[in-house]
């Protein structure tokens, strides 16, 4: 009997099993569209929502019950990190927030990337750049190479010297990276010829470059680096930006045959026994030093050598510092210098006896001598008319070079006396290096400034030939005339 009641229950549980099951089945069924697509999405799921990688490192994202429906992949910081496809890539150090839309349900994953807020930069030296560990901890620091870049126990980088090199960061147990390019330019003056190009070369760069001049009308420059100069003279500041780095160079642009020196540039004051003046010239500007004649530090080993023999070795001293020489006027004289070597031993002790009648001045024609005997090229003038010598000298003077002339008694002399014209002022003056003291141009003076054209009024030319005009110590008859030097620039 009990068996019987136990089989009936079971059957009665068992028919309300299925009559539910059967409810449940025909609700589904007769559900509204957006109900079932509801039920659906609600198994849709990331294969990942929290992710901790490095730069550099990629990871797959995989959508699971998608039931080929479209997904939608975006990045929160697509600097940090980026996606395409579901495909991670770490890019530098952050967080970001990858979601993946489905349908109308949108699916997260949090990123982390431990890494620094840059792998790469450019700087210039003295330059600081601080270094960031993104989610990191127990970090530590180091240069490879010190020299060129070093950084402090807090990530800061300081550029020393122009190199590459690279930062090791250490940090939750892994190493990361950072390239630091210490960047220079191949100059930072440059003096260039009107309507000429030039390739300003840029080192340890490890950027894009963005160059741009300040005066284009004098100057302008390509994204390469390129330099055109146009036709006119001026000044430009080329700037190039590579990364945090700002290089300058400071563009000089002349016209080789109209050279001149802003008199604001030049010594108001030079009564020095020794002084240096810088003019303009081409391709460089020329540093003269100019010499008191009867100065001490010019003492010879000849008896009062200097009042009366130094002019000219002070004209050939200054000329020879001009081009790179270091030479005194001592050096000029003594034994074993350069009229000795110029000369030849019978000639330079013939001039030099001990009595100071005996001793002749260097003439023209004897520092033309030595100039070409120190590698100068000259053209000595030797006969010449006042206008021809006048704009012979002003368009000499305008390529940048010296002129080395003799003056008579007079305004610039007590007998005769050598000068040397350095260059020409913006107001048409000759920049006159004179090794004599003189009233009328201040206290001992070593630089002073005069027309060319009141200059040719105390000049003289040889008024012999032959022989007497090629005499290596001066003679008043063949002692005049002027020297070019360095006349085909």
């Amino acid at each position: 009997m009990n068996d019987r009641k136990d089989r009936i229950i079971f059957m009665k549980k068992k028919n309300i099993v299925f009559a539910l099951c059967l409810i449940f089945a025909l609700g589904f069924l007769f559900m509204p569209q957006e109900g079932r697509n509801a039920e659906a999405a609600s198994r849709t799921r990331l294969s990942s929502t929290s992710l901790k990688v490095v730069p550099g490192k990629t990871e797959k994202l995989r959508i699971y019950g998608r039931r080929g429906r479209k997904v939608v992949w975006t990045s929160s910081r697509p600097r940090v990190v980026s996606v395409e496809n579901g495909k991670l890539t770490a890019l530098k150090g952050g967080t970001s927030t990858i979601t993946a839309r489905v349908g109308s349900q949108k699916l997260h994953c949090k990123v982390r990337v431990v890494g620094l807020n840059t792998t790469k930069i450019t700087l210039a030296k003295g330059d600081k750049f601080q270094l960031k560990v993104k989610n990191g901890y127990r970090t530590t620091w180091r240069s490879k190479n010190k020299k060129i870049a070093k950084v402090s126990k807090n990530g800061v980088i300081k550029a020393k010297k122009s190199g590459v090199t690279t930062i090791v960061c250490r940090t939750n147990g892994r190493k990361l990276k950072c390239k630091v390019y210490v960047a220079s330019l191949e100059h930072s003056t440059l003096r260039l010829k009107a309507e000429s190009s030039y390739h300003l070369s840029i080192k340890h760069a490890g950027d894009v470059l963005a160059w741009t001049s300040s005066n284009p009308s004098v100057a302008e420059v390509d994204s390469n680096g390129n330099i055109t100069t146009l036709p006119v003279s001026g000044t430009s500041v080329l700037t190039c930006k590579s990364g945090k780095a700002v290089l300058s160079c400071k563009l000089t642009v002349v016209s080789p045959d109209n050279i001149i020196t802003n008199m604001s540039t030049l010594p108001t004051s030079s009564n020095q026994d020794r002084f240096t003046v810088t003019v303009n010239s081409y391709p460089n500007v020329r540093h003269y030093t100019v010499y008191r004649q009867s100065a001490s530090i010019n003492a010879s080993s000849f008896k009062n050598y200097m009042p009366y023999h130094g002019c000219a070795a002070c004209a050939a001293a200054t000329v020879l510092t001009g081009f790179g020489k270091n030479i005194t006027p001592k050096q000029v004289t003594d034994k074993n210098g350069l009229e000795y070597k110029a000369f030849g031993k019978k000639i330079w002790k013939k001039n030099y006896k001990k009595e100071l009648k005996d001793q002749m001045p260097v003439s023209l024609y004897g520092i033309n001598k030595i100039l070409n005997n120190n590698g100068i090229q000259t053209e000595y003038v030797r006969r010449f008319s006042d206008a021809k010598a006048c704009q012979q000298i002003i368009s000499h003077l305008k390529t940048g070079n010296p002129v080395v002339i003799e003056a008579k008694k007079g305004k610039w002399a007590n007998s005769y006396h050598t000068m040397v014209l350095l260059g020409l002022t913006d107001t048409g003056k000759a920049i006159i290096a004179d090794s004599a003291n003189r009233t009328g141009f201040g206290s001992k003076q070593r630089v002073k400034y005069e027309s060319v054209s009141n200059l040719i009024e105390h000049m003289f030319a040889c008024s012999v030939s032959g022989a007497k005009s090629a005499n290596c110590y001066f003679g008043s008859s063949s002692g005049g005339g002027y020297i070019l030097v360095n006349p085909n620039p």
